[in-house]
């Protein structure tokens, strides 16, 4: 028979009878712990993490969904051409989303590393060419020719 108490000290304690007698060393302290997360679990998707279509100065974002995951933190890495990380903002969606929002300042190919409980997620990391911004000048008569 196996019988689950809580000690003075908040680890279970395990009572394992045999005939109605402990086993040796019986009861046993265990140390309970959160399930660690899952990173295989974890996809990202989103126009921000497309090879190309973001341009500098405009802001853009992607998804990251961790159901089925686990417990985990989400962190997100993303490197400019000159070797700068750019500034990332990841907000909790709920329903397992997490919706990470950046602006790029430079055109050229960044990096982007996502990882999930301490390790990298599938696909990972995901390489975003920045095209140069779109300059549309309003109200300017074009040029003669």
């Amino acid at each position: 028979m196996i019988v689950q108490q809580w000690s003075s000290m908040l680890l279970p304690l395990i009572t394992v009878l045999f005939a109605g007698q402990h086993i040796s060393k019986s009861p046993f302290e265990v140390n309970i712990d959160k399930a660690h997360g899952d990173a295989d679990k974890v996809t990202a998707r989103g126009p921000g993490l497309e090879s190309s279509g973001n341009f500098a100065n405009k802001p853009t974002y992607f998804d990251i969904y961790t159901a089925g995951a686990g417990v985990g933190n989400v962190e997100v890495v993303i490197v400019d051409p000159q070797g700068h990380n750019i500034n990332v903002t990841i907000e909790d969606k709920g329903n397992n989303t997490n919706r990470c929002s950046y602006r790029p300042s430079h055109p050229g190919h960044h990096t982007i590393r996502i990882v999930f409980a301490d390790s990298p997620i599938p696909k990972n990391p995901y390489f975003v060419n920045i095209s140069e911004a779109i300059h549309e000048d309003r109200g300017v008569p074009p040029k003669n020719e």
